[in-house]
Order: structure tokens, then C-alpha cells, then sequence
């Protein structure tokens, strides 16, 4: 989420750097007062939220500001994401709720506030050292300042996988050996899960313990679900679908937010699919989602069981600081689901 908003004059007094202790609840009032200009739908965001997004993830946080005053009047930050590439440990950088409060906007034609709290942020966070890739998912006209100013590049369009949720065509049961356990709390099965599931992605992010526990039970305000197949009576993972009811670009859907299903199990992957289908149906949710690159295995089988690929107004769009993580690179390569965006 991006904001760029309201023309000003310049202001001699401006400061940029990195935010600093006891400035969270200005930032957070410019935050807030920014981006309900600009969306209808927009709901102030907590202190408590802003804490588990910015102070508790466990690869960091990233926050530039500008200031004027003592009070915060622009943004530019990200949510640091621990990646592996090609087996490897690095970091990606997801670019969110970067905005310039109103009164201190430019125009294209020279950089403004938001491009020059940018600036010293790349600077500063990115290299093939540090956050290999920034990326986000920009609104149209951060878009537009971001590839004239800031090197961002398009990645892709995001499409969804959709489904009817009371559809009267049921999905295939799963296995009759196999059963799909219920719980929101992370444990050792998560890791007996990501490390098989490391080698069959080039792209990812890290999927264990440390980030479950903090993206998904200890999120401040969503409740997700975790359904995890293992043998019946057993207490082996093979496979984990993350579930949520809520919304995704203004629709009422079942979310399945995050899968790690090895892509060969085609057994738990169908166990998983009637779980999550049979929440959704017993929800009266009227569609159930889900989100893949489009060469992922799991795409095309979630389609051969009914899901129908659905456009959206989301591109995904990065910069990167090392050569091997080009664009096309990214768009064949990067495994993502809801999960990896801050969208649901």
C-alpha cells in the first residue's frame, strides 16, 4: 500500500532519516489521517498493529521518514522477508504504507517528498549484501512516480485461483488414509514441513516456525486456520494450507493464504482442497481463493478441481540489487501465495 497525495510548499526545516524511538505514534497519526484521504474504505490502523507489523517481525523492520517540526509528514518502508534463492539465505523487502502527507506532495516533474525519503532508503537497504529485491504492490500512481524515479520495474499481474464455495460439484474427498487436523498455533510439524518443502522452490520465502508463529497466530486482528494433513491417527505433516475468512480486493471470499503442500502429494494437496472447501461452504462464504505464480504445479491442479483463474487490479512490481534477481527471473522463479503480501 502506497499513498502519494495533496500539493505543498517546500519546507527549509525538512529532515529525512531513519525513524526513531518515540516517533511511532506521529508516523502512525500521519499514517492514518494520509490514506483515509485517499480510500473510503480505509480503517485507522492500531498501535498494536503497527507494533506487531514493524517491531515484531522477526527479519527486522525498514523505516525512512521525513520530518518537519518534530512531526512525521512522509514514509517510505518496508516488511523485511527472509528469502532463499537457489538454497541460499537473503532478504527481499516488501515496500508498504510509504506515503507524503498532505501538504508536502510534489508532482513528476521534479521529486517531491515521497521520492526523496525513498532515495536514502534504497541507499541504505538495498545491495546484494543487504535486500537483494524491494517489491510491492503499488497503487497506480506510486506506480507511476516509483518507474520514473525509483527504478521500480513490473514483475507480473496477479490473478487468482477462484472457486464457487457452494458450488453443488463437490471436490474430490481426500484420501481416506488421510486426515486434516485444526489448529492457529505453530509447532515442531512446521519444520518438519519446511524442510522438504525448501528444495522445491527456487524463490521463497523463509516458511518456519519464527515467521508462522509471527505472520499468522500472532497477528493483532485476523484470525487464521491452520489444516494440516498428516496419516490418520498419526502425527507426521504432509502437507499445511493457512485459512481465513475475510476479503480480497473488496470481495467477500474464503482465503486459502498459504500452502506448503510438496508439489508430488497430490494426495494431502486434495485432502487440504476438501477441507478448506467444506470450511468455506459451512461458512456461507460465497467463493474460495487462492494465489499462485501461474507455472506453480499447484495452480494447475487446483484448476483440474474447478478453480477458474480470475484477473485483479494488483501488479506486482520490485527493484533489485543483485543482477541474477532480474525481472524474469523473479516472474519464473518467486513462489508466492496471499501470505506473502499484506493484503489478507
Amino acid at each position: 500500500m502506497d499513498a502519494v497525495v495533496a500539493e505543498g510548499a517546500e519546507d527549509p526545516t525538512l529532515e529525512i532519516r531513519e525513524l526513531r524511538s518515540g516517533e511511532e505514534a506521529s508516523l502512525l497519526a500521519c499514517f492514518n489521517e494520509t490514506f483515509a484521504q485517499i480510500d473510503v474504505t480505509f480503517r485507522p490502523r492500531s498501535m498494536e498493529t503497527w507494533r506487531w507489523a514493524f517491531e515484531r517481525n522477526p527479519a527486522g523492520r525498514r523505516i525512512f521518514v521525513a520530518v518537519s517540526e518534530g512531526r512525521v509528514v512522509a514514509q517510505y518502508a518496508s516488511l523485511p522477508v527472509r528469502m532463499l534463492l537457489d538454497g541460499k539465505p537473503t532478504h527481499f523487502g516488501q515496500i508498504v504504507d510509504s506515503m507524503a502527507h498532505p501538504g508536502y506532495r510534489r508532482g513528476l516533474k521534479r521529486p517531491g517528498i515521497f521520492v526523496r525519503t525513498a532515495l536514502p532508503f534504497f541507499d541504505r537497504y538495498g545491495g546484494a549484501d543487504k535486500d537483494v529485491v524491494m517489491f510491492g504492490l503499488p497503487v497506480p500512481q506510486a506506480w507511476r512516480v516509483g518507474k520514473t524515479f525509483l527504478q521500480y520495474e513490473m514483475v507480473r499481474e496477479l490473478c487468482t485461483l477462484e472457486r464457487d464455495a457452494q458450488s453443488s460439484v463437490a471436490l474430490p474427498p481426500g484420501p481416506a488414509e488421510l486426515e486434516v487436523v485444526e489448529t492457529d498455533r505453530v509447532g515442531e510439524w512446521i519444520e518438519n514441513l519446511w524442510r522438504p518443502f525448501q528444495p522445491s522452490q527456487r524463490c521463497l520465502a523463509v516458511r518456519d516456525a519464527a515467521y508462522f508463529g509471527w505472520r499468522y497466530s500472532d497477528h493483532p486482528s485476523h484470525r487464521y486456520v491452520f489444516g494440516i494433513a498428516r496419516a490418520r491417527g498419526g502425527s507426521d505433516a504432509r502437507g499445511l494450507a493457512v485459512y481465513r475468512r475475510g476479503t480480497f480486493a473488496g470481495k467477500d471470499a474464503a482465503l486459502l493464504v498459504d500452502w506448503m503442500v510438496p508439489s508430488g502429494d497430490r494426495a494431502a494437496g486434495d485432502a487440504l482442497l476438501a477441507w478448506a472447501a467444506g470450511r468455506a461452504q459451512a461458512e456461507s462464504a460465497p467463493r474460495l481463493s487462492a494465489l499462485f505464480p501461474t507455472w506453480e504445479p499447484w495452480s494447475e491442479h487446483f484448476q483440474d478441481r474447478g478453480f477458474r483463474v480470475r484477473p485483479t487490479r494488483y501488479f506486482l512490481v520490485a527493484r533489485n540489487f543483485a543482477k541474477a534477481c532480474d525481472m524474469g527471473w523473479l516472474r519464473d522463479h518467486w513462489y508466492y501465495t496471499f501470505g506473502d503480501f499484506d493484503l489478507v
